[in-house]
């Protein structure tokens, strides 16, 4: 029945809710692309403590040891931060950041030299009543 109050006639929908454009949340409040970030992070870490460990104990199998278990720890903790770090912020934030933080290092910014940073309060500036005037028609 409410199918019936969304659709025009020609059976398209009329109303797309935006939240259908996000990516969906896979582990531990972060997206499939998240968490592959901080997965890869981690088995990079893991990649220069095994090789430590190797050189330490002589045991080469130290190595993907390390890579394994230091890239589910920092999923499993690195979670908890980002999703603190992402809250009340828009989708793309992580990316743009990272974005952001590769072109200082690099000493690269665009738009007159200086890259505009926004301190505040997000938000989304949408309205009930879009939605409750497509449902009346």
């Amino acid at each position: 029945m409410t199918a019936n109050l969304i659709s025009a006639e020609d059976g398209t929908v009329a109303f797309l809710p935006e939240r259908l454009n996000r990516a969906p949340i896979v582990l531990r409040g972060m997206t499939n692309d998240e968490m592959f970030i901080v997965g890869g992070l981690g088995a990079a870490l893991g990649l220069v403590l095994g090789l430590i460990g190797w050189v330490m104990t002589g045991y080469i199998a130290m190595v993907p040891t390390m890579i394994v278990f230091v890239a589910f720890a920092v999923i499993f903790f690195g979670s908890a931060i980002l999703r603190r770090m992402k809250r009340g912020k828009p989708e793309t934030w992580l990316y743009r950041r990272l974005q952001w933080q590769s072109l200082k290092r690099l000493g690269l910014s665009f738009g007159g030299g200086r890259i505009t940073i926004r301190t505040g309060f997000w938000a989304v500036r949408r309205e009930r009543r879009v939605f409750e005037a497509q449902v009346k028609k």
